[in-house]
Formats: C-alpha cells, structure tokens, sequence
C-alpha cells in the first residue's frame, strides 16, 4: 500500500495499518510466552531490537545504491516469504 501510493495520507494510512498488526502479533506473542522459558523474553526483545535497526539499515543501504523507494519497499516484500519458508 505505502509502495504504490501517491499522496503522504495513502502512505499514513499503509504506516497504521501496519502498526496495527506488529501490535496484535506482540500482543499474540507475549500471551503465549507463559508456556515458554523465562529467557524467549529477552530473546524476542533483542531480536525486534536488531530487526528494527537491519530494516532501517537495509532501507538505507537500498536506497543510497540507487534504487528508488518505491523498488526498495517492493524488495523487501521477500523477506517475509523467505522467513516463512
């Protein structure tokens, strides 16, 4: 959505829906984390941590190499495939 749109509410409106399911799959996670270890805590908040600075990181990266933000955003659309996979 936020990809293929051309007005910045379009974009906004990509940016909250999105928000709102990271906080439903936290929420889901963190209800289910009574029938784990006590250390899958520190290993989920560690890895949103990093996720969050690779992200930005690899957007950065992606962008700065000459692809335009729209390629970017389509490029990692992958990712989440691949994690599934």
């Amino acid at each position: 959505m936020v990809a293929f749109s051309h007005s910045v509410g379009t974009s906004l409106c990509g940016v909250v829906f999105a928000s709102i399911s990271s906080g439903l799959g936290e929420v889901t996670f963190l209800s289910l984390t009574a029938f784990y270890p006590r250390a899958v805590i520190s290993w989920w908040s560690s890895g949103t941590g990093g996720a969050g600075l690779l992200g930005a990181l690899s957007y950065l990266g992606l962008t700065q190499a000459g692809l335009s933000p729209q390629q970017t955003l389509l490029s990692m659309l992958g990712i989440p495939a691949l994690l599934l996979a």
